[in-house]
């Protein structure tokens, strides 16, 4: 019951408006996955060029304390 400001008491209804349709805005796919095609190669001569760093800084190590 409600109480109107008229202070009478009448039935409390709710009423509710008619949502319309969901519509369906996208269509969910699956995320393409890229295909492998990365190498090793960079990996391996950066290794290399830290080796023959490392070699000639220790043959400069060596000549110089001999």
């Amino acid at each position: 019951m409600v109480v109107t400001p008229e202070k009478a008491e009448k039935p409390y209804m709710v009423v509710r408006k008619a949502e319309p349709p969901v519509t369906q805005v996208a269509e969910i796919r699956p995320e393409k996955q890229l295909p492998p095609t990365a190498s090793h190669v960079p990996l391996y001569a950066l290794l290399g060029a830290l080796a023959v760093g490392g070699a000639l800084g220790l043959h400069a190590l060596a000549n110089r304390t001999a």
